[in-house]
């Protein structure tokens, strides 16, 4: 009773069908196993083509560690004004020095 090499007729003929029309098996698959190497065959090469044009991103700089003299200082008066390092100066960073002086602060009372 080796049921992977039985012709399909009924409802499973139709998930063969649709393997062949809609995910890619070839004409050759006439049954159930003939699609799963197939499909099998499909995902090895499309994972071996995304495994190799996957590049990791770069290593994410870490946040400027705090400086006593800047923290009191405005942020505008700063020369470096890109305390999270992600390349431009904006809100997030007017955010970490504000709460930086905050907690600097509290650590002084």
């Amino acid at each position: 009773m080796g049921g992977n090499d039985v012709e399909m007729t009924g409802p499973d003929a139709k998930l063969i069908a649709y393997a062949k029309k809609s995910l890619g098996c070839d004409a050759s698959c006439k049954t159930i196993a003939d699609v799963e190497k197939s499909l099998s065959e499909v995902y090895e090469s499309s994972c071996s083509t995304v495994s190799s044009s996957y590049k990791p991103k770069a290593k994410k700089e870490e946040i400027d560690p705090v400086n006593p003299k800047a923290v009191k200082k405005k942020f505008d008066d700063r020369k470096d004004k890109d305390i999270d390092n992600d390349g431009d100066e904006d809100e997030s960073d007017e955010y970490l020095h504000r709460r930086r002086k905050a907690i600097s602060k509290a650590l002084e009372d």
